[in-house]
């Protein structure tokens, strides 16, 4: 097969992370020209197993989706405005449900709603206590407009930019820190839930912190209290993706084709050139010849592009940012299962939480959203975290913690278990060889370095949009996992809002002027 490219392009990215092809729609509808080149051999994604079970290894949640009037997501505000329809690509009923020991609590309603729910479950004195209705109130309004006007308050900062995060903190606090009654442990950088009082920390602690796990699909067990607001009112544009984050990101190819970028997706890439502490092009394998490039975006582990690089001129690897290094592995357990198992009520993803152990997530999917036709029956993903660690890749010990979760269902599912199709990995089977071959198909992963980056999940401080490469930025779970799905996201608007000359890239591409520089030429 004949690889058709040119030998220049005003923008490159490397690696399969949803906000690196959403900037290749971005950027291919203004007319630049636009590359990407995956980083992995066999990218992560959906499939069938050989018993025909199908296999989702990622959670399909993604903050930013929502299309609603009253929590615009900027996902699908953007991509409107490049006239593709969003409407059809989620759920519009596939937001955040909590279980507990004693709580069941919707997310995705209104707030005057949320908070009904939250006064019947916890009463009105508790909710009192809480002081979260009088939080959400007032925090709420200034979460959504500051989102909403990000890319021109990143572009008003005069000085070296402050990341996302930093600030969206330090306007969070100038707003709220000690000037609004009734929200003072919230509006706090230091409270977290175990500060709470014993006893709303023994009603709620485990509520709170399963919206936290929810939203960002982080594992932390005591979150700071001002990211769970932030993040609950952020949760009101999240959704469920159909098909999941494999057909997202075929979708954004698409797009990005539709407006002449170039997609190797048979391709590889073997080299980056930095010279000077510069990026200046890539090599694709079996080329020998070098692709220039004005600005790439790296879209995938910081570790794969170091492996990367070809360095001439004064270039120093000791400036490039050190990877984040994981704290947990995301697990899939996949059943298929009778519809008329599914207790009514039970909403398309929900978040699972107890003390002490870690959150289990369940999203049932419907079978036509993975293109399986037959009637009655529903995909059921259950995800769950366990440590960064060699013993965590053993295959005896994976065994037995999916099986744990299995049990774990069907104490939560009475009725599920009777209904039941299929299994995979099917960690039911008698012969151990079996499971442990079902196992290497659904992990194929041996050894710490080869478990893909979107299966890590990362407990500390993200690096940001720079690499520590001048014209090379980043965008990937490892730049703001603070903000959970929409954190590359964020850092891909921080890294387009620099290389633009007017403020509203993402609200204003429907007028554009297909002129506009948006990169150093």
């Amino acid at each position: 097969m004949t690889l058709e490219f040119r030998s220049h392009y005003d923008w490159l990215v490397l690696g399969d992370h949803p906000a690196g092809l959403f900037s290749l729609a971005l950027l291919s509808s203004m007319g630049k020209s636009c590359l990407w080149l995956p980083l992995d051999e066999k990218p992560l994604g959906s499939f069938y197993s050989k018993s025909g079970q199908c296999f989702d290894p990622e959670s399909s949640y993604q903050l930013g989706i929502s299309n609603s009037s009253r929590y615009p997501g900027v996902l699908s505000q953007t991509l409107s405005d490049l006239n593709y329809s969003f409407e059809k690509r989620f759920h519009p009923d596939g937001a955040l449900q909590v279980l507990t020991n004693r709580l069941r609590i919707d997310c995705d309603l209104n707030t005057l709603e949320f908070l009904k729910v939250l006064e019947q479950e916890l009463g009105e004195e508790g909710l009192s206590q809480l002081e979260l209705a009088s939080a959400i109130e007032q925090v709420e309004p200034f979460i959504h407009s500051f989102w909403k006007s990000y890319p021109e308050k990143f572009l008003a900062q005069k000085h070296k930019p402050k990341s996302s995060i930093k600030l969206y903190e330090d306007a969070f606090f100038s707003e709220f820190y000690s000037s609004k009654n009734g929200i003072k442990s919230w509006a706090s950088n230091k409270n977290k839930v175990s500060h709470l009082n014993d006893d709303l920390k023994g009603s709620y602690g485990d509520f709170l912190t399963g919206v936290f796990n929810g939203v960002t699909q982080l594992h932390d067990q005591d979150p700071r209290l001002f990211e769970l607001l932030h993040l609950l009112c952020l949760s009101k544009t999240g959704g469920i993706l159909r098909g999941g984050m494999t057909r997202f990101r075929a979708f954004l190819k698409q797009v990005a084709i539709d407006h002449g970028a170039t997609i190797l997706d048979q391709a590889s890439c073997r080299r980056v050139f930095v010279d000077h502490q510069k990026l200046i092009g890539v090599q694709v394998a079996g080329l020998g010849k070098m692709i220039s490039v004005n600005h790439g975006l790296l879209s995938g582990p910081i570790q794969k592009l170091i492996d990367l690089f070809h360095f001439s001129g004064k270039s120093d690897l000791s400036l490039v940012k050190k990877p984040l290094k994981p704290q947990g592995v995301k697990l899939t357990l996949a059943l298929t299962v009778k519809t008329h198992g599914v207790s009514p009520g039970v909403k398309r993803r929900l978040i699972w939480k107890e003390k002490n152990a870690p959150a289990i997530e369940f999203e049932f999917a419907d079978p036509i959203d993975y293109y399986y036709k037959q009637k009655g029956l529903k995909f059921l993903f259950i995800r769950s975290v366990v440590p960064f660690s060699h013993h965590s890749l053993n295959r005896e010990s994976q065994r037995v913690f999916l099986l744990r979760m299995l049990k774990k269902t069907q104490d939560i599912f009475p009725f599920i278990g009777n209904h039941i199709v299929r299994i995979f990995p099917n960690v039911t089977k008698d012969q151990k060889t079996e499971v442990y071959n079902e196992l290497k198909e659904a992990f194929p992963f041996s050894c710490l370095e080869q478990v893909p980056h979107q299966l890590c999940v990362y407990d500390e401080k993200g690096l940001g949009s720079e690499t520590g490469i001048e014209g090379l930025s980043l965008a990937s779970n490892e730049s703001y996992p603070e903000l959970s799905s929409l954190g590359g996201f964020v850092a891909v608007m921080e890294v387009l809002s620099q290389f633009t000359r007017k403020s509203k890239v993402l609200h204003s591409l429907s007028h554009r002027n297909t002129s506009e520089v948006f990169l150093n030429d």
